[in-house]
């Protein structure tokens, strides 16, 4: 009879265990779950630092229309790591409040939405800034003449040209860092290319593979999404390791590669590689 109990109890925890790892692996959703691949533009917050693991969220200012309730005022969302996020970081350190106006668009994971960012703009001042960076010239350096127009001394003048002008949005070139005008995401496209998913200290990683050819040694952390969800079911079905033909946004976050599924499709390879 103890034996029997013993044997229950180890079929108990073989079967607890895998799904309360699961449950640690995203957050719980407190509302309802927005769409997979929902954009939404222009809406205000904070950039807010989480006290784990070096997460950002973003707060939102005011209800987040079009999303059917699910961003109301005060909510917040992890914003994932990308190019867009490292810029917003750097940036806050230098603002007085870290308020940006951010489009984004958003992911869902196992329950969970996530923000990917796509253009932020600044809404506080900078740390030291000025109110007012021109100056009034004193009245007393303009003459009148008789015929009541206006005579500026040439040492004015000289000092207007040479003033400098007041702090506002300008244009910029393409090779610029973007200024106060806003930033955009610095991304490129992943298209057609084949190989593994992996997990890595228990992170998803993409793993090109060049079918015995020479192949890029470049590992891609995958970002949380539905489509990583759909492929995470397929590699739990099948024992062996497939080979997945995928395309994406691929950004980077302090140095490390990262890429948003948009397409995973099985590779079939019919007996002629392994795998």
């Amino acid at each position: 009879m103890r034996t029997r109990r013993t044997k229950f109890a180890t079929m108990v925890l073989c079967v607890v265990l895998p799904i309360a790892a699961l449950a640690d692996e995203a957050p719980p959703s407190t509302g309802p779950v927005i769409p997979d691949g929902t954009v939404i533009q222009a809406v205000d917050g904070s950039l807010v630092r989480s006290d784990s693991n070096d997460l950002w969220l973003f707060q939102f200012a005011r209800d987040v229309d079009g999303v059917g309730g699910a961003l109301p005022a005060g909510s917040s969302l992890e914003v994932l790591p990308s190019s867009i996020l490292d810029s917003m970081v750097a940036d806050a350190n230098d603002r007085l409040l870290p308020r940006y106006r951010l489009s984004a668009v958003v992911t869902q994971y196992r329950g969970a939405n996530y923000l990917f960012p796509t253009y932020y703009l600044p809404l506080s001042k900078l740390k030291g800034a000025d109110e007012s960076e021109t100056t009034e010239e004193p009245l007393d350096n303009i003459e009148t003449v008789s015929d009541g127009a206006l005579e500026i001394p040439d040492e004015v003048l000289e000092r207007m040209r040479t003033r400098r002008q007041a702090r506002g949005p300008q244009r910029r070139e393409a090779d610029e860092t973007p200024t106060e005008t806003g930033h955009r995401a610095r991304t490129h496209v992943l298209v057609d290319r084949v190989g593994f998913i992996e997990f890595n200290e228990g992170y998803p990683t993409f793993v090109p593979d060049g079918l015995g050819r020479n192949v890029s040694q470049t590992r891609y952390e995958l970002l949380p999404c539905n489509m990583l969800e759909q492929a995470e079911r397929r590699l739990a079905a099948f024992p062996q390791p497939i080979r997945f033909n995928v395309a994406g946004l691929v950004t980077e976050h302090q140095g490390r590669k990262y890429l948003l599924l948009q397409r995973a499709i099985r590779v079939y390879h019919y007996g002629n590689f392994g795998g």
